[in-house]
């Protein structure tokens, strides 16, 4: 605690930004699809790729065809805190077959 310069007691000013308090991307059952969640403290708006979305929610995923980066923003009165997540698709591996000709 301080004085002022009119000699008014003063007090340090903390400003808290949102907290994104965890991203998570679950896939189940393979055919099943994907499901995206996060949670947040704090934030009075939340984004995911510039969409509105539930400050504490999850969104299904269908099989994601290509890679992809996700951008979660929380949003809160003095400031807004960004999370990014890139889903990385893959190709699978190649299945060896073998073909038997029958005469």
């Amino acid at each position: 605690m301080g004085r002022s310069a009119l000699g008014a007691a003063t007090a340090p000013l903390v400003v808290r930004l949102p907290v994104v308090k965890g991203v998570t991307l679950r896939h189940d059952r393979p055919g099943q699809p994907y499901r995206l969640a996060w949670g947040t403290h704090g934030a009075w708006r939340v984004t995911l790729d510039g969409r509105r979305v539930a400050v504490n929610g999850h969104v299904v995923l269908w099989r994601p065809l290509r890679s992809h980066p996700y951008a979660l923003v929380a949003v809160h009165d003095v400031g807004q805190v960004t999370v990014r997540v890139r889903i990385v698709v893959t190709a699978p591996a190649p299945v060896s077959r073998t073909d038997t000709l029958v005469p």
